[in-house]
């Protein structure tokens, strides 16, 4: 038992070398390759123990790295950080605090004036739809995404 949570620790170091990773990623991957369950959590446990494994520290970073690289909206960030096992209190409480209404509102128009700059060359109501569609697949609200559409086509018509 003890050689067999060895072999799962390292593959786990092995993939924490690469990037920072919730737990449920590190159970799922150690699951993959065959280990047991009680030897998953047992791995799990000794990493958090010594804070390798913090679904905290993971989803922070995650969507810090959203913001500058892949910029997303709060609903599509909720949704990612649930598929990859982090709890909806550390979500919301992150979501509230890296990215307040007046961020989101921003990272939004900023996105949606460089569609709208892109489609210049569209008729207006299509050019609306897609940046509209573009918006909505980034995860942000319906509300949000009407009232940047409303401003930009006020402004640049």
């Amino acid at each position: 038992m003890q050689e067999e949570i060895e072999k799962a620790k390292s593959s786990a170091f092995k993939l924490l070398s690469y990037r920072i990773r919730s737990c449920k990623e590190i159970s799922d991957k150690l699951k993959d390759k065959g280990f047991s369950q009680s030897v998953i959590n047992s791995v799990i446990e000794d990493l958090k123990r010594i804070d390798y494994l913090n679904d905290y520290k993971f989803a922070k970073e995650f969507i810090e790295s959203r913001l500058i690289h892949n910029p997303k909206g709060k609903k599509l960030l909720r949704y990612e950080l649930l598929k990859k096992g982090i709890e909806e209190g550390i979500i919301d409480g992150l979501l509230r605090e890296q990215m307040p209404e007046q961020k989101e509102e921003l990272l939004a128009q900023t996105l949606a004036e460089k569609i709208w700059q892109r489609k210049k060359n569209i008729e207006i109501n299509k050019r609306k739809a897609q940046t509209y569609d573009y918006l909505a697949r980034r995860g942000f609200s319906v509300s949000l995404a009407t009232k940047i559409l409303e401003e930009i086509s006020r402004q640049k018509q």
